[in-house]
C-alpha cells in the first residue's frame, strides 16, 4: 500500500517521521499526502469534534508504519496490545467488571439476596472458561449411601453432566441435587469473610472429603474429591500483613481439629481486597503459596489480578478433574483450561507453612 493510500486510513500524525536517506520516489510520495490528512492546529476556543476527541483519547496507542524498501509496501502494526497478553488482559477485564457490579450490589438491603447476587456474579465470571460439558450450579451434594450432612447447601458447584446426570429443580435452572461423582469443584462465596465464616467453610469442606464415590465394579482408581475454594469480596479485618488471612485460616483450622492445611481438602482462598492463597505441588512437595504477581517483572497484584487468577485456576482444575473422572491421564492430552495459556506467574510460599 502506498503512503498516499495509507493516508486515507491513518492521519499523517500517525505515520512515522522520515529517517536517514530516502529515495526520491518516497519523498515525492510523502509530499503527495493531501493536506486534509495532515495534522492541523485547532483554533483557540473551538471545540473538537466527537471523532477527533476519540482520536486524541487513543493517540498513545498509535500504530507503527514500517517502510518495506523496494517493494514499496507499508506494514501497519498495532503496538498497544501484544497477543501474548491478550488472554490475561481479557481475564482482568472480566474481573474488573465483576468487582464493579459487586460494589453496586452493596445497595441491596436484604443480606440473603445481596449474597445470592454476588454468587451469581462469580458463577458468570467462571462459566465462559469451563469445559463445554460443565456448568455452575447451586444446591446439595449427595452420595448414593444417602449419608446425612450438616452443611446441605453449596453456593457454587462446578458440575460435569457427562459423568452423572444432575437432579435439577428446573430443567433450565441452576438449582438442584448433584451426585458426588459429577461435582468437580465447590466454591463458597462471601461478601465479607469473618473468623466464624472461615470455620463454617472449613467444616463444610471437611465433610466433602469423607464422602464416597460410586465406582464401577473392579475399579481401583483413587479419584480426587471436589476442590473446595473460598471467595470473599472483602475481609472484616483491617490488618495489612501479607499473609494475615492465610494465617487466620490456619488458626481456625487447628481449632476445628480437622486435617492439616497440607492435606489439601481446602484448595484455595481468595479474599479480593487482601490476597490469593492456593495449595499445590505433588505428594512429595506439597505447600501453600501466595500469588505475588501475574507479571514476572512485578511484585504487585491488584484485586482484578486475584479474580483473574481464580478464573485461571478453576478453569485448569475443571479440565484436569474431568479427564481424571473419565479414567484418562490428562498429561497425555492437549485439553486444558485457560490458565495453561497465560504466562508464568510469580508466587511465594508463606514462611510459616508447616
Amino acid at each position: 500500500m502506498s503512503p498516499l493510500a495509507l493516508s486515507r486510513f491513518w492521519p499523517a500524525e500517525f505515520l512515522p517521521a522520515r529517517r536517514g536517506r530516502e529515495s526520491a520516489g518516497r519523498r515525492t510520495a510523502q509530499r503527495a499526502i493531501p493536506t486534509t490528512a495532515r495534522r492541523r492546529k485547532r483554533p483557540p476556543g473551538r471545540a473538537r469534534s466527537p471523532a477527533m476527541s476519540q482520536l486524541m483519547a487513543v493517540r498513545k496507542h498509535r500504530p507503527m508504519a514500517v517502510w518495506g524498501g523496494r517493494t514499496g509496501q507499508w506494514a501497519v502494526e498495532l503496538t498497544h496490545m501484544k497477543i501474548d497478553n491478550y488472554i490475561l488482559e481479557r481475564l482482568r477485564a472480566d474481573a474488573a467488571h465483576t468487582i464493579l457490579v459487586a460494589k453496586c450490589e452493596a445497595a441491596i438491603q436484604h443480606a440473603g439476596h445481596r449474597g445470592r447476587q454476588r454468587e451469581i456474579l462469580i458463577a458468570n465470571l467462571l462459566t465462559p472458561w469451563l469445559p463445554p460439558f460443565c456448568k455452575c450450579a447451586t444446591g446439595m451434594i449427595i452420595e448414593t449411601s444417602n449419608k446425612p450432612r450438616k452443611s446441605t447447601q453449596d453456593d457454587i458447584l462446578v458440575v460435569d453432566s457427562s459423568i452423572a446426570p444432575p437432579i435439577l429443580a428446573n430443567v433450565d435452572g441452576p438449582d438442584g441435587v448433584f451426585l458426588l461423582n459429577s461435582v468437580l469443584l465447590r466454591i463458597e462465596v462471601k461478601s465479607q469473610i469473618t473468623r466464624e465464616g472461615l470455620r463454617e467453610f472449613i467444616n463444610a469442606s471437611s465433610e466433602i472429603i469423607n464422602m464416597k464415590f460410586t465406582k464401577q465394579p473392579g475399579c481401583k482408581t483413587k479419584f480426587t474429591h471436589p476442590y473446595s475454594i473460598l471467595v470473599a469480596f472483602k475481609s472484616d479485618c483491617s490488618n495489612d500483613e501479607w499473609d494475615y488471612e492465610y494465617n487466620r485460616f490456619r488458626e481456625v483450622l487447628k481449632e476445628t481439629k480437622n486435617p492439616s492445611e497440607l492435606s489439601g481438602f481446602v484448595s484455595a482462598i481468595c479474599v479480593v481486597d487482601k490476597g490469593f492463597w492456593f495449595f499445590g505441588g505433588d505428594k512429595k512437595s506439597r505447600s501453600w503459596r501466595r500469588l505475588v504477581s501475574l507479571d514476572m517483572d512485578s511484585d504487585v497484584n491488584s484485586e482484578e489480578d486475584r479474580l483473574a487468577f481464580l478464573v485461571a485456576k478453576v478453569s485448569e482444575v475443571a479440565y484436569l478433574a474431568h479427564a481424571e473422572r473419565q479414567g484418562r491421564d490428562p498429561s497425555q492430552g492437549l485439553e486444558g483450561g485457560i490458565g495453561r495459556f497465560i504466562r508464568a506467574v510469580k508466587t511465594f510460599e508463606p514462611s510459616d507453612t508447616e
